[in-house]
């Protein structure tokens, strides 16, 4: 289902992209790379909290053996954080 990280048809289009060590660097292709935290689970803070009317949601695509593609990578479900 689009879009994902690794589909650009249709929107919204991530704002950041965070990859591990491990994944290739074309999964963050076109999107702004973060650093990717050393081990998870980890939070991400920030000085004055969040401006109201904020939405961020977090997807992962993960390496899978069992996928059912020849890449062998997974998309997870998606956590939406809105801010009041």
């Amino acid at each position: 289902m689009n879009p994902t990280p690794l589909g650009r048809i249709g929107g919204p289009l991530p704002l950041a992209c965070v990859r591990g060590h491990v994944v290739p660097a074309a999964t963050c292709r076109g999107t702004h790379e973060l650093a990717s935290p050393a081990r998870a689970p980890w939070t991400l803070t920030t000085p004055h909290g969040l401006p109201s009317g904020t939405v961020l949601v977090l997807q992962g695509v993960l390496e899978d053996a069992g996928a059912a593609n020849v890449l062998g990578y997974s998309v997870t479900n998606a956590v939406i954080l809105a801010v009041p």
